[in-house]
């Protein structure tokens, strides 16, 4: 009986002092979730809406300063030419082809500055939908810099291409390399859609501004004309431009966005 009683009373020792331990544990680290929690709480409204605000004031501040460039070099190749409301600046050498340094619209801005904001919108509304793989979700500031880049060459070579091929055929060059843009800076599924909603939407608005036909009335209608329309008042070839600023657009948009939240992928 005396092994039994041992045992018996060791295992009510062992009880006896184990039981006070999760009292104690519970009571030193109870308060440590509401802690956690408190840090954690959801911040008031407005200080969710001033990083929005931010992002749709910077999205629609680059896009008033990128357009009067690109649109500089189809003004100043001659492919288009203003009707009202120019703006011309400096003398251009001879080697830039005469006329003026620098041309564009004071309609131009505001209207590439509506553009960036519906396209960063597309985006998001679609990367929402359908994430982006983690690799190009935060693109860095140096990989957003070479697609704009590159938009801005591609426009410019199609100015230069306008002065010796027919619409058409200059259509036929540019598609392959506005894809090669996308497929090479952000193949993603929302900066194909922005494309493909800016090549159908750009050219809309531009039959609009070009008087669609004399059926709209000023302040529109007649504000500027191509030098050869193929299609209802446009060159044709206009189509896979306005796709290959798509997804640029779409990749500083998603850098603004997550430069608001301090994201990013460090390389920016």
């Amino acid at each position: 009986m005396r092994p039994i009683l041992l045992v018996v009373c060791a295992l009510h020792a062992s009880h006896a002092l184990q039981a006070p331990r999760p009292q104690c544990t519970t009571s030193l680290q109870t308060p440590r979730p509401h802690r956690v929690t408190s840090l954690r709480a959801s911040p008031p409204a407005e200080t969710e809406e001033a990083p929005t605000a931010q992002w749709l004031a910077s999205l629609a501040l680059a896009g008033a300063a990128l357009g009067p460039v690109c649109d500089n070099f189809h003004s100043a190749a001659g492919v288009l030419g203003y009707t009202k409301y120019q703006i011309a600046l400096g003398p251009a050498p001879d080697w830039w082809g005469g006329g003026h340094l620098f041309q564009t619209a004071y309609w131009v801005p505001p209207l590439f500055a509506l553009a960036a904001l519906i396209i960063g919108g597309i985006d998001a509304v679609v990367s929402s939908q359908r994430p982006p793989p983690e690799n190009l979700a935060a693109p860095s500031g140096r990989r957003v810099a070479g697609a704009v880049a590159a938009f801005v060459a591609l426009y410019a070579f199609s100015a230069l291409l306008a002065t010796g091929l027919a619409p058409p055929t200059e259509a036929l060059v540019l598609w392959p390399l506005a894809l090669l843009l996308w497929k090479t800076n952000d193949p993603t599924l929302a900066s194909f859609v922005a494309g493909a909603a800016t090549a159908v939407g750009g050219p809309a608005i531009e039959v609009a501004l070009l008087g669609g036909g004399g059926l709209f009335a000023e302040p529109f209608g007649h504000l500027y004309a191509y030098g050869r329309p193929d299609v209802l008042g446009v060159e044709s070839w206009i189509l896979p431009v306005y796709f290959a600023g798509g997804p640029a657009v779409a990749l500083v948009s998603r850098w603004l966005r997550g430069r608001r939240g301090g994201g990013g992928d460090g390389n920016g």
